[in-house]
């Protein structure tokens, strides 16, 4: 009888945990729709006060409505809203993929090489924490302000400029967190190797001989003997040399087990490739939604400012949920914490 008590006490404490959980859960909700009510009701009464220093919500989704409709946003811009919309993003994407080849090539080859750590970590950190806008004029004679180029015969309708920012902005953050994962992961290996004398003894040959060849393609191409694509061919054959002969080290061990640091420095690399994007735009006045920005501004434009912010907000939103949801994806086979 005291057994089957407890048992039916235990199997009925669960619909009350059920319940109080549920309870939680739908007055957390409460709480963060009443906050959003006050707040909008505070914007709409200071927007009323003072119209052009905060605008109004209504009026800000008017504004943003009346863009998404727009046929031409401004009179010396072709394309409607949604087209510059694209154009921003589209920027953001191609910037993404290159900043994840690069700067997980780099962070492979400075979390398994120790040439490579030595040689190229203390100029990723210096190259780090220059600010962005140090690059501009630079990048901007290199670059050019076009907000369209030709790729092998082929137009690509972006702007390399806007592209370049955002390669700056985050190859080298995939870069510090790939080199952190597979450092990890080698230290690992190398005590459980030791532990085990498991040690192959290989020299470090093949290290300074890959050292060496991305030194003279990156000379060759700095110097003009190479074009930027033989430069960069040049580079990945020299990092699919190095690959494989540790093809069963990669494959295996560096990067199933580097995937969640690459997720991570992912999720963070896009939420900063928004804002190298908006700010290349704002600053050399390549179309796209920095430029809307830039010409709001000028105008006094505040409910289009806020429209914009609004905008930037939903789709940095947007681009975060999808970030965490590979980055939860990729890292589902890791033991959970409890």
């Amino acid at each position: 009888m005291t057994a089957e008590t407890s048992t039916s006490s235990a199997g009925g404490a669960q619909p009350g945990a059920e319940s109080r959980s549920s309870f939680r859960i739908s007055r957390v909700r409460i709480l963060q729709l009443t906050g959003i009510v006050v707040f909008l009701g505070l914007w709409e009464l200071l927007g009323a006060r003072k119209p052009e220093w905060y605008s109004q919500p209504s009026l800000t989704l008017s504004e943003l409505w009346r863009l998404m409709g727009a046929e031409q946003v401004l009179p010396y811009i072709d394309g409607s809203f949604p087209l510059l919309v694209m154009k921003s993003l589209g920027a953001l994407l191609i910037g993404i993929v290159l900043s994840f080849i690069v700067g997980v090539t780099l962070g492979f080859l400075i979390g398994r090489y120790r040439v490579f750590r030595v040689a190229l970590d203390p100029y990723l950190a210096a190259i780090y924490s220059v600010p962005r806008v140090a690059f501009v004029p630079i990048m901007v004679v290199w670059f050019g302000i076009a907000d369209k180029f030709l790729l092998a015969t082929i137009e690509i309708p972006f702007s390399r400029f806007v592209i370049a920012s955002v390669v700056v902005a985050c190859s080298v953050l995939i870069a510090f967190s790939t080199a952190a994962g597979v450092h990890e992961l080698m230290k690992e290996y190398n005590e459980i190797s030791y532990a085990f004398n498991l040690r192959s003894g290989k020299g470090v040959t093949e290290e300074w001989v890959g050292a060496i060849l991305l030194i003279i393609a990156f000379l060759a191409t700095a110097a003009g003997w190479l074009t930027l694509i033989q430069g960069l061919v040049l580079l990945f054959a020299t990092v699919g040399l190095l690959v494989v002969r540790d093809r069963h080290m990669f494959l295996k061990i560096l990067l199933p087990g580097a995937v969640p640091f690459l997720a991570t420095g992912l999720r963070i690399a896009v939420q900063r490739a928004l804002i190298a994007v908006i700010v290349a735009e704002f600053l050399i006045g390549v179309p796209g939604l920095g430029f809307v920005i830039r010409d709001a501004r000028a105008a006094y434009n505040t409910d289009r400012l806020f429209a914009m912010a609004l905008l930037l907000m939903v789709l940095g939103g947007i681009l975060i949920t999808i970030t965490k949801a590979v980055e939860s994806r990729l890292s589902s086979w890791r033991p959970k914490a409890f």
